[in-house]
C-alpha cells in the first residue's frame, strides 16, 4: 500500500507542471476511487491484508490530494487543518473498510494536528482533540493489530503531555508542579 501510494505521488510530482488542473483533480479522484474499489473487492473476497493495503494506499492518496489541491488553489498554509482533514478521511476509511493502516494514519494525523495547534499557540485544542480521539480509541480497541494499539496509546500520551495551561504551572507553585507530575505518572501507568 505504501509503495503504491508513493508511486502515484511520485508520478504526479514528476509531471506536475505538464498536467492541467482538471487533469490533476481527475487523476486524484480516479486514483482514490480505484484504490477504494480494489479494497472493497478484496474485502468481498476475504483477502483482508490486500484490502487493508489498498485502503491504506487510498488514505495516503487522499492525503496527497489534499496537499496538491491546497497548492493548486493557493489555499492558506494551515498545515494542521490539512492534517486534521486527512485524519478525518482516514478515520472514515478505517471505520468503513476495517483498515488498520488507515487507522494508523488517522492517529498520526490527529497527533500532528494537536502538535501544530499547540505549537502555534492557538486556542486550546484539547476538547476537539478528545472528541476526535475517543472514537478513534474505541475503534482501535476492537482491532487485534498491536501497532494500532501502540498508536492509540502514544496519541493519548501526547495529549496528556501537551495539555495547555497545566504545563504553564511549572515554577509558580511546587505543590501544583508535583500534582501535575503525579497526574501524568498515573495517566501513563493507566495507558
Amino acid at each position: 500500500g505504501l509503495r503504491l501510494a508513493s508511486g502515484v505521488i511520485a508520478c504526479v510530482a514528476a509531471n506536475w507542471q505538464e498536467i492541467p488542473r482538471l487533469g490533476k483533480l481527475t487523476g486524484i479522484l480516479a486514483a482514490l476511487s480505484a484504490a477504494l474499489a480494489v479494497a472493497s473487492r478484496c474485502a468481498r473476497r476475504e483477502a483482508m491484508r490486500a484490502s487493508d493495503a489498498a485502503a491504506t494506499a487510498a488514505t495516503l492518496i487522499f492525503g496527497a490530494g489534499v496537499a496538491l489541491v491546497g497548492q493548486m488553489y493557493h489555499l492558506p498554509a494551515d498545515w494542521p487543518a490539512g492534517a486534521l482533514l486527512v485524519g478525518v478521511g482516514a478515520f472514515a476509511v478505517a471505520a468503513l473498510m476495517r483498515s488498520d493502516g488507515a487507522l494508523l494514519v488517522a492517529f498520526a494525523c490527529l497527533a500532528a494536528w494537536l502538535v501544530g495547534r499547540h505549537g502555534a499557540g492557538l486556542a486550546n485544542p484539547s476538547p476537539w482533540y478528545l472528541a476526535l480521539y475517543l472514537p478513534l480509541l474505541a475503534l482501535a480497541m476492537g482491532r487485534t493489530n498491536r501497532a494500532v494499539h501502540h498508536a492509540a496509546v502514544l496519541a493519548g500520551a501526547l495529549w496528556l503531555v501537551l495539555i495547555p495551561n497545566l504545563a504553564m504551572m511549572f515554577g509558580r507553585n511546587v505543590g501544583a508542579d508535583i500534582a501535575y507530575l503525579l497526574f501524568l505518572s498515573v495517566s501513563f501507568v493507566g495507558l
